[in-house]
This record gives structure tokens, C-alpha cells and sequence, in this order.
């Protein structure tokens, strides 16, 4: 069966098979989240919070952001996506009481961000891309294999590695450090993971 006719309650009636931002945000609200994107020309922002939190007078709305991703989207048809990070060390993180199920959600989450950076990149970003581009950093040598087949399972590939050498300076002062250059085309990626991120708001609901 489609799974999209299981998500139909979530999703807005549409000929295409691309997840919009709309529809993910209503999938996270009911989730018990809240995805707030935002936008600076070709900059971006997407912040994910944690609904059920009560933000404190000293932490505000940090205390519940359970992760963030930004970058910016450039002429060349390229976005560039600077940082995704997923945190550690809020409420919501010591409610999971056993540690696979919470290494389990730290991935759910950002593939939550990550889709939302995709549908602001192909709905709102005032500079047309096609792909993206993010680098799998390089700063021990397992992690980094981790990192590498992860993205590789959202769809990206490899375009080149990018080294501490003159070669690859460019890149450097570009990236920020060493690693793995790695691309998608922002349809490709959304049409591949956007229901799955769909369906794992739906399954967060039903547990709630």
C-alpha cells in the first residue's frame, strides 16, 4: 500500500510526491514538536523544539530546542548546508530512559531537520537549487566512516575528499576542515526520505 494514503490526515492534497514544509510542520506539531524555519534572504535556520517542554525564565525558548541546521542556498544552484546538530543535553534527552532508544530518536530528529532544510531550500530559498552539499567532517577516523554511510543511506554521494593539502584549500576556507565532500539533488533527497520522515512524526504521535 502507499504509505502516502496512511499520512493522508497529514498531507494536503497534491499531485506531486514532494513533502512540502507545510505538511511536515503539521506532522511534527502533532508529533509534539515544533519545527520553526527562518529565513535571511539565501540564509537559512530551521530550529526544532520540543512542544511539551516548559521553557525556563533563565534558558527561554533554548531550553526546549532540541536541534538546528543552517546554511545558505548560492547562484551557482548549490546550497550549502553549514551545520546540522542535534542536542544532548536537554529535558527532553533524559526522558529516554534506555540509551538505543535515544540514539534511535537523536537520528529520527535529524532527519527531521534535515528534510525541513530541503523543503525551505525548494519552496522559499529566494536562489533556485538543485542539489546540496554538505561535508562529512573528518575528525576521527570511525565517526567519520559512521557519518559517511549514514548520509549515504539519504541519498547522497561522494565528490571528493577533502584533504589538510594546498589541493584542497579551496575547500577549506569553504567548509571550515577535512572530510567528505558529499551532494544530493534536493528532489531526489526529498522524494527518498520526505514520507519517511512523515511517517516517523505518525508513529511519535501514536506513542504519545
Amino acid at each position: 500500500m502507499d504509505p502516502r494514503r496512511l499520512l493522508a490526515p497529514l498531507l494536503v492534497a497534491s499531485a506531486s510526491a514532494v513533502v512540502t514544509l507545510t505538511e511536515l510542520q503539521t506532522a511534527a506539531s502533532r508529533a509534539g514538536y515544533r519545527l520553526e524555519p527562518t529565513g535571511a534572504g539565501p540564509f537559512y535556520r530551521i530550529n526544532l523544539y520540543d512542544a511539551a517542554a516548559v521553557p525556563s525564565a533563565r534558558g527561554g525558548a533554548e531550553g526546549s530546542l532540541l536541534g538546528y541546521s543552517d546554511g545558505f542556498t548560492q547562484p551557482t544552484g548549490v546550497a550549502h548546508l553549514e551545520s546540522i546538530q542535534v542536542r544532548r543535553f536537554t529535558g527532553y534527552w533524559n526522558r529516554a530512559s534506555r540509551r538505543d532508544k535515544a540514539a534511535g530518536e537523536h537520528r529520527e530528529l535529524g532527519l527531521l531537520i534535515t528534510v525541513a532544510v530541503f523543503c525551505w531550500i525548494r519552496e522559499r530559498s529566494p536562489l533556485r537549487c538543485e542539489s546540496a552539499q554538505l561535508l562529512a567532517i573528518l575528525d576521527e577516523t570511525k565517526q567519520h566512516a559512521i557519518l559517511t554511510r549514514y548520509y549515504r543511506t539519504l541519498g547522497f554521494s561522494k565528490v571528493r575528499d577533502v584533504g589538510d593539502g594546498v589541493r584542497s584549500l579551496a575547500d577549506q576556507l569553504a567548509w571550515g576542515g577535512c572530510g567528505t565532500l558529499m551532494q544530493v539533488g534536493v528532489d531526489d533527497f526529498l522524494e527518498r526520505n520526505g514520507l519517511r520522515a512523515l511517517a516517523l512524526c505518525s508513529a511519535r504521535e501514536r506513542q504519545r
